[in-house]
């Protein structure tokens, strides 16, 4: 399931750019790692050091609704 950066960005409090920003860089400061992690339950470490432990940035993109509330990823 990915999670929409605008609903992330709400609920942590922080402009969306910010989370676009890590996610284009495939890096998050730890702050914000640990704010990520709260909200979607991954760990922090797969926002900062994907490479190493896995990318949770595949979970992280905009939802864009279509008929019947199907969702595109």
């Amino acid at each position: 399931m990915k999670h929409s950066v605008q609903k992330l960005a709400d609920e942590i409090g922080i402009h969306a750019d910010t989370i676009w920003k890590a996610r284009r860089r495939r890096q998050a400061s730890f702050k914000l790692a640990e704010q990520l992690e709260t909200i979607t339950g991954i760990d922090r470490l797969w926002f900062i050091y994907p490479d190493k432990y896995g990318d949770g940035w595949q979970y992280i993109g905009e939802n864009k609704e279509v008929n019947f509330g199907q969702s595109i990823k």
